[in-house]
């Protein structure tokens, strides 16, 4: 491999899990995990319930402390910093229960989520302030047209159906400017119809938006066709990794979810 190759793989290794470690008194949430995720790609995290799937999450966004091992991204270390940090370095995400300010509007909640990147102290009274804040505004009514929720702007959040309350969660996690975003079970509760719009979506997010997408989903049907690569969790641990369909065929992948040799 040439300099200019090994830069190349460098760049793409976007964020990088070693050996990762979280224990919970004398439990083992997690234990010896190690994958990457690659730019522009959607990679899946599968396994049964209770395999640690958000535990992952928690400690990739630093709302829990790592017990052991490193998670890179981009090049810098997030096992020590704070989650504001680690949303300011391009990292954003949705959670398995959605979190809204209910009273707010659908706008307010994605203005809101835009104040981390209009910053504070002095640098918010100088003249640039105005236009990162007009451009932050076209960002915004943007995100609102991508997910089909600007006729819905003035609506509150807890007037919503499930699946824009869904939408505005992720759209709001896009309004941080992220680079990579990480997506807890978006589908769930999701009917055929909106579980087709949700995977055009994804498609979009990557191509439009360069987005680079870590993605728990437990509808293998989302996971298969959305994802470009997929590590599975079971018991903590790492059991299987690769494209879609060579975790379909994985034998260990089988018994986790089925218990028994037959395909899933």
């Amino acid at each position: 491999m040439n300099s200019l190759e090994a830069r190349d793989q460098l760049d793409t290794s976007f964020l990088c899990v070693k050996n990762l470690y979280k224990k919970f008194g004398g439990l083992e949430a997690l234990r010896n995990v190690s994958f990457e995720v690659q730019k522009g790609q959607v990679h899946g995290l599968i396994g049964p319930n209770g395999a640690g799937k958000t535990t992952l999450f928690n400690l990739i966004t630093g709302v829990l402390s790592v017990t052991s091992g490193t998670i890179e991204f981009m090049g810098h270390e997030l096992t020590r910093l704070p989650p504001e940090k680690i949303t300011r370095l391009g990292i954003a995400r949705t959670f398995q229960n959605i979190r809204l300010f209910d009273t707010m509007t659908v706008l307010e909640s994605i203005v809101v989520a835009q104040n981390v990147r209009i910053g504070s102290g002095l640098a918010t009274m100088l003249p640039f302030r105005s236009k990162k804040e007009g451009r932050l505004k076209e960002r915004a009514g943007y995100l609102l047209r991508f997910f089909s929720l600007w006729e819905k702007r003035d609506h509150r959040c807890a007037d919503l159906s499930y699946a824009d309350r869904r939408r505005v969660e992720i759209a709001r996690a896009l309004a941080t400017e992220p680079s990579l975003i990480l997506l807890d079970e978006p589908t769930a509760g999701m009917t055929s119809k909106e579980l087709e719009e949700f995977v055009r979506r994804i498609d979009g997010l990557v191509r439009q938006e360069g987005m680079t997408i870590l993605l728990i989903e437990h509808n293998m049907n989302v996971a298969m066709g959305c994802c470009n690569k997929l590590t599975v969790l079971n018991y903590g641990e790492k059991i299987a990794e690769g494209t879609p369909e060579e975790v379909q065929a994985d034998a260990a992948v089988i018994e986790a979810y089925l218990g028994s040799p037959e395909p899933i």
